[in-house]
């Protein structure tokens, strides 16, 4: 007996942020992902949106951000479905999405830094004979 099954799966996020004075700056954040199949039925929607501020103060090599997760919404629901020859499943989850976070990020050593790499130079027209 050969399962199959098939539909279109597609989502869209949109991410936008704005750059402050002294060193500040603000994100949007929101994702959408529809309705995707599964192998015996489907999986249901699922939507959220974030918003941060961040600092940095470059002097310590250090970034503040405070970011919250869907601030105006409580719970997301999701509904999936299953199905077989002989049985149907529905499947009802709750996801709670409102929080906050604060997190730091300290960066240290060099590892990112440009080196100082060699650099080629073209002086092969230098050493021709003028006046020939």
């Amino acid at each position: 007996m050969a399962i199959s099954n098939s539909d279109l799966a597609w989502g869209i996020n949109v991410n936008s942020s704005w750059k402050l004075p002294n060193q500040f700056s603000l994100q949007a954040y929101t994702d959408y992902d529809a309705q995707s199949v599964t192998l015996q039925g489907y999986e249901g929607s699922w939507f959220y949106y974030s918003f941060s501020a961040k600092k940095e103060i470059t002097t310590r090599k250090l970034t503040v951000t405070l970011t919250t997760v869907s601030p105006f919404g409580g719970y997301i629901s999701q509904t999936g479905l299953t199905r077989g020859t002989d049985f149907e499943t529905t499947i009802q989850n709750r996801y709670l999405m409102r929080t906050v976070r604060l997190s730091l990020n300290w960066e240290f050593g060099s590892l990112f830094k440009a080196s100082n790499s060699r650099k080629i130079n073209n002086d092969d027209q230098k050493n021709t004979k003028v006046g020939r």
